[in-house]
């Protein structure tokens, strides 16, 4: 091989180890979610979901809390309608609800819309149903600890939980 040739060789090798070196890596492709990955977006619908059973909670509690600033279309109508049967008939929750698994299903996205479901496990065996005179009323044969069917759609960058049901997954 001639120096020449040599120095070529050389030159272009060098050449491209250095732009292949400086070369930054691609941005990540987001999702069909609009997160970065199913995983952040999955994160971000567990931390919602924890983020509104602490405010539940803390309602629960007599604290100033609004719980439904995390809730949507028929999860927020199910709560309302709750909250008045409770009202109604003088009945409140004592303790404090604790999620105790959290497995994700399905992420898509529908036109501009993003929808994430999973299955919640709940222990509730804290929990009590009371009347107005403190009185433990809670129904006898209450499953302590069950899963629930919740699925979250994207609002504003938020996530909200938008619809929760029974679930026959176990816990």
């Amino acid at each position: 091989m001639t120096p020449r040739r040599l120095l070529i060789l050389v030159t272009t090798v060098t050449a491209v180890m250095t732009l292949t070196g400086c070369v930054p890596e691609p941005a990540p492709t987001p999702t069909p979610t609009g997160f970065a990955s199913e995983e952040e977006a999955f994160a971000a619908a567990e931390e919602t979901y924890r983020a509104y059973i602490d405010a539940t909670n803390a309602r629960n509690a007599g604290k100033k809390s609004d719980p439904t600033s995390y809730l949507m279309g028929e999860a927020l109508d199910s709560d309302r309608e709750v909250r008045q049967l409770l009202k109604e008939t003088g009945r409140s929750f004592e303790g404090k609800f604790v999620i105790t698994g959290f497995k994700p299903v399905e992420a898509q996205q529908i036109d501009a819309a993003t929808s994430l479901s999973a299955v919640v496990c709940m222990d509730s065996s804290d929990v009590l149903v009371v009347d107005e005179d403190g009185n433990d009323v809670t129904p006898e044969g209450d499953i302590a600890v069950y899963a629930l069917s919740v699925e979250f759609t994207a609002v504003d960058d938020e996530l909200r939980i938008s619809q929760s049901e029974s679930s026959s997954e176990t816990c």
